[in-house]
Order: structure tokens, then C-alpha cells, then sequence
């Protein structure tokens, strides 16, 4: 399909994880194995009201086929920048511990550095503070470590 021709979709960035592809789904009428991370994002975007249309590379590009491998990531950037928004995929809620926290964390330190707050900063965090074991264990999250996501993170609306 033509990026021009594509309906509104979502794109996932998201880690493989080491994961095999085991469970099978269909897609169009076609059966299509995917692996568990996979499988669960799917899970918890499906919607009963509407459509929703997702961009997930290991579903949309063929995965035995060099030339279409080749040919999609020529076109990653363009993928990311025509989607409707970039999801970025850690896992359920349940595995992203004290999301709250976290999410509260790096909007104050994100407000701090916007606003020039120039006040001192502790300089001795403490390690076992929810808020900051929250924080650090979002931030060991194997997604941090791929390379791509800068491009898919920069490219996204």
C-alpha cells in the first residue's frame, strides 16, 4: 500500500524482546504469526467502537523477505511522520510500575529545566524513594537502548 493511500493509522514503537513469533492471528482473512509483545499491543489497542488501524513493523513488513525489509526501512521515517500519533510501547500497565510517579517526576523535572528554575538540586538522590526507583526502572527499559527510536521519536507528530 502507498504511504499516500493509507488510511489514519498509529504507529508502534515498541522492543521484539528476543521473542519468536508463536501466536497466530489474522489480519484481512490471513493467518500471520506473531510474538507475544506483539500480540499484546494489539490486545490492548483493538477497539470494539471503531477501526484502529496500527503500523507495527514486525506485522507490516515481511519479515523473510530481504527486499521488503530494505524497501520499509527506506521509508521508516516517512511512516512515522504520516501516522496519526507514535505510541510508544513498554508494556501493559501493570508492568510499567508507578507510572504515576514517574510521569509526575519528569513533568517537574521537565518544568524545572522549561522555566530556567535554577534552584539547587539534591545532590544526593535517594536510591530507594518510589518516585526515583520508578523513574530509573522506566528508564532500564530495553526501548532506551534501540537506536531507532530517536528517528522514531524525532519523526512523530
Amino acid at each position: 500500500v502507498s504511504l499516500d493511500q493509507t488510511p489514519s493509522y498509529e504507529a508502534i514503537s515498541y522492543t521484539w524482546g528476543g521473542q519468536k513469533p508463536e501466536i497466530d492471528i489474522i489480519i484481512d482473512d490471513k493467518h500471520s504469526l506473531v510474538t507475544p509483545s506483539v500480540f499484546e499491543i494489539i490486545r490492548y489497542r483493538q477497539s470494539f467502537f471503531s477501526d484502529t488501524y496500527l503500523w507495527i513493523d514486525a506485522v507490516c513488513i515481511n519479515q523473510s523477505s530481504r527486499d521488503d525489509k530494505n524497501q520499509q526501512i527506506a521509508l521508516m521515517r516517512n511512516i512515522y511522520q504520516q501516522s496519526t500519533r507514535v505510541i510508544i510501547w513498554l508494556g501493559p500497565r501493570q508492568s510499567v510500575k508507578n507510572s504515576f510517579d514517574t510521569f509526575r517526576m519528569l513533568i517537574h523535572l521537565s518544568f524545572r529545566a522549561s522555566y530556567g528554575i535554577n534552584q539547587p538540586f539534591p545532590t544526593t538522590l535517594n536510591a530507594s524513594d518510589p518516585k526515583w526507583v520508578s523513574v530509573m526502572q522506566m528508564f532500564s527499559h530495553p526501548w532506551f537502548e534501540r537506536s531507532w527510536i530517536i528517528q522514531e521519536v524525532v519523526a512523530s507528530k
